[in-house]
């Protein structure tokens, strides 16, 4: 397998959950704000629909809640900022152009976001990096194990398996947080090769 010209991530997120959520005013106002970095916005609504049922009643009670989410992203559409209920999301899709410069739009969003909301109580900052590892196939196999450390050991009677899915969690208390590895394989785009799935988040 060559080497990759640039890092295989097809997603970077930096996430940040509040215990209260924003207003939609305040959703906004932060996307207004941001309109000069993200030219683009979409505005949707999540619906959130709950069904009680009371006894000796056939007739359930309904409530809702809508929940607005607006997206902003540049004209390339590989840059996204995401707000919506008590999160904003700061995603970097492929081509991944480093730490330094994923970190410096983080900085600047969030400045921006501080200056719009003020004091709120974060509950959560979640860091995620998803990873595509593309291998090419032997006989029509793609040899994971060769590539990756993070995969299931499985009998002769199940070989060769039509798809892989692991998940590790691991709880890191002096740091108060917790790692979650997903790792599956996937299609490739690419003729003669399968691909890796490597989900990595941290928060």
């Amino acid at each position: 397998m060559g080497k990759y010209q640039c890092p295989p991530i097809t997603e970077a997120v930096i996430a940040i959950s509040f215990e209260h959520g924003l207003s939609d005013q305040e959703q906004k106002t932060i996307s207004r704000k941001l309109s000069s970095f993200y030219e683009t916005e979409l505005h949707r609504v999540h619906k959130n629909v709950q069904l009680e049922f009371q006894q000796n009643s056939s007739t359930p009670k309904v409530s809702s809640i809508d929940q607005e989410i607006i997206r902003r992203a540049n004209n390339a559409h590989d840059e996204i900022f995401l707000a919506a209920g008590s999160n904003i999301i700061i995603s970097q899709l492929a081509i991944y152009k480093g730490w330094n410069y994923f970190f410096e739009r983080f900085k600047r969003d969030w400045q921006i976001t501080k200056g719009v909301i003020g004091y709120k109580k974060i509950a959560r900052v979640g860091l995620r990096y998803i990873n595509r590892l593309d291998i090419p196939l032997v006989d029509g196999i793609a040899e994971y194990e060769k590539y990756v450390n993070i995969y299931p050991k499985i009998p002769s009677v199940l070989q060769p398996p039509n798809s892989l899915n692991v998940m590790v969690q691991k709880s890191f208390p002096d740091h108060n947080a917790d790692v979650v590895v997903n790792a599956a394989s996937v299609p490739s785009p690419l003729p003669g090769y399968g691909a890796f799935l490597i989900d990595i988040d941290v928060g």
